[in-house]
This record gives structure tokens, sequence and C-alpha cells, in this order.
């Protein structure tokens, strides 16, 4: 299964108090744990840039970026695709903690 992207699902719930935000996501931990499927999940990367001015913005890219870290941790394989080349995060790198 393809999502794409995690961006325009985070932007879609944006709506949700904090609590609310937390269990939803939680949600899509524990589904994506527990499926028999291959799921490939395409995010943005929003923390490369400045910090967004306003709270909308910066309530996006910070939960994006949280949900990216948390699904990062529990990923088979993570990879960054940028200027037309990839980079296997798996190998490359090393997880930091989901919390």
């Amino acid at each position: 299964m393809l999502v794409d992207s995690l961006g325009t699902w985070t932007a879609n719930l944006l709506i949700l108090n904090d609590l609310d935000w937390e269990t939803t996501s939680q949600r899509l931990l524990e589904n994506l744990i527990s499926t028999d499927l291959d799921v490939i999940l395409v995010a943005e990367e929003t923390g490369w840039g400045v910090v967004p001015a306003y709270e909308s913005g910066r309530k996006f890219r910070d939960r994006l970026g949280n949900l990216i870290r948390k699904i990062g941790s529990i990923a088979d394989k993570v990879y960054l695709v940028t200027g037309g080349h990839v980079l296997d995060l798996s190998v490359l790198g090393r997880p930091l903690s989901s919390q």
C-alpha cells in the first residue's frame, strides 16, 4: 500500500487538539505495526527550512516531524530522496528516540 503523503494527512488533522492528535497518530502507528501489508509512506521534510511565522505552520511542522520520527523508529527501511538521489538512512544512520 502506498500512502502519499503524510503531510496532507497531517494538514487535514490540524484542527484536532493535542490530545486527539496524539490519540489519532498513536492509532496510525499501532495499525502500521499490526498490518501484514507492505506499506510505503511518503512524507515531506519540513524541518530544513525557516521556522514558520504562523502558529498553524509551526504546529504542522512539529506534528509532521514527530510523526515521521516515530514512524521511522518502527519502519524496516527509511530512505531520504532528494535531488534525484536516494540515501538509505536505515544503513547510514541510527534512529533517534521515538519520544
